[in-house]
């Protein structure tokens, strides 16, 4: 059931997007927006028949070779502007300078960062062709959505439904985060940054921190900054749950946390059920979307009900960066959600449409206060932190 149900009412069709910006934006947005590919590589045919370059070498751009060589096409090369990624290679793909692309004549080159737009306009100095990965077929993919079409959103009920909901400060994050992702203008993620991710400012003294469920801890660098930025933290008062999949970051974690008691490291991966599962034993991270049947390990999974079902104490707390998984938590969360009521902080980015979709379903679990912040200022850490109004 919708929270704002006139919203849907049949013939709807006010825009949504003037919730956060003016006609005047909208109007100006427009000169500016992206020019997509417009549906020409909707077939991995037609992306195998080229030649193929990718265009970034960081986590962005290993995501993209990891997609391509699961679907067959290999790279040429990769480029980067940054001279010190120059020479190194991944998966044997080797990095260039962009300079090569001259070689590359008629090849089509995957734009594999947050820098896309300053990338199309160093690729037009070439005979080239770009695009971007959320444009490539397989839309669920661990690479991070750069890059949306404007008129998806003019009449999304959802996206209205989701703007009523947020506080002044929040649409102004979203407003500017929509922007970027419009016009891939970075300039807009600047002007949305604050520091700290899961303990922003506006946030740190009115989330229940004493005992943090994290779930995709890694080697535990949120375990740090939680000790470093909490008042818990830094007192050493709490209960620390750190719930990690991948048995390499497993294994770190474990020795950076050896000597806090207060940290209890869990190895498995939080989802919807119990069971099993398979992450990919190399590649972007604890992902469990995209695996490579060749490569890859199979863990314990567990739903958030039948982990903490006896274990205690409950956590107050639950942050959750789990590759695109974050829904699945929830999912297997309705009870602790119900009963516990936990503050949530959410990932945002990893899937196309969870800067919406993720805050409203957690509006839906239960009454819950909901503020947006961006921690970056390039791309990614777009989080949702929601507050329990009824607490335990």
């Amino acid at each position: 059931m919708a929270i704002y149900p006139h919203i849907h009412c049949k013939g709807w069709r006010m825009n949504s997007l003037t919730g956060l910006f003016s006609p005047s934006e909208l109007a100006a947005l427009k000169k500016h927006i992206f020019v997509f590919s417009e549906g020409r590589f909707s077939s991995w045919d037609a992306v195998k028949d080229r030649q193929v370059v990718v265009f970034g070498a960081g986590h962005y751009g290993r995501g993209t070779i990891d997609l391509l060589l699961k679907e067959g096409v290999t790279p040429l090369f990769c480029v980067d502007a940054d001279s010190t990624r120059i020479g190194t290679s991944y998966k044997n793909i080797l990095t260039r300078p962009v300079a090569a692309l001259a070689e590359a004549k008629n090849a089509l080159v995957v734009l594999s960062s947050a820098y896309a737009g300053e990338m199309f306009t160093l690729c037009r100095q070439y005979p080239v062709e770009t695009v971007l990965p959320i444009e490539l077929p397989l839309a669920s993919t661990p690479v991070a959505p750069i890059g949306l079409h404007m008129e998806e959103y003019e009449h999304n009920a959802n996206l209205a439904e989701l703007v009523a909901l947020l506080d002044p400060t929040s649409r102004e994050v979203l407003k500017n985060f929509l922007s970027f992702q419009f016009t891939l203008d970075l300039t807009y993620m600047q002007k949305a940054y604050t520091p700290h991710p899961y303990f922003d400012r506006d946030f740190l003294h009115r989330i229940r921190y004493d005992v943090f469920c994290d779930l995709g801890a890694s080697f535990g660098d949120t375990w740090h900054d939680y000790r470093t930025f909490t008042p818990c933290g830094k007192k050493n008062e709490y209960t620390y749950y750190a719930v990690e999949p991948d048995l390499n970051s497993f294994l770190q974690l474990q020795k950076n946390t050896i000597n806090d008691r207060n940290v209890l490291p869990l190895f498995a991966a939080i989802s919807a059920t119990d069971g099993m599962t398979y992450i990919s034993t190399e590649g972007q991270g604890s992902n469990l979307y995209f695996v490579d049947e060749r490569k890859r390990a199979e863990v314990p999974m567990r739903s958030l009900d039948s982990l903490f079902h006896r274990l205690g104490p409950k956590p107050t707390v639950i942050k959750a960066d789990v590759e695109g998984g974050e829904a699945n938590v929830l999912d297997g969360g309705h009870n602790l959600l119900r009963t516990v009521k936990p503050d949530l902080i959410f990932s945002l980015y990893h899937k196309k449409n969870d800067f919406y979709e993720l805050p409203l379903r957690i509006a839906k679990a239960g009454a819950y206060e909901l503020g947006i912040r961006q921690h970056t200022t390039s791309y990614g850490e777009l989080m949702v932190y929601a507050l329990a109004k009824e607490r335990q």
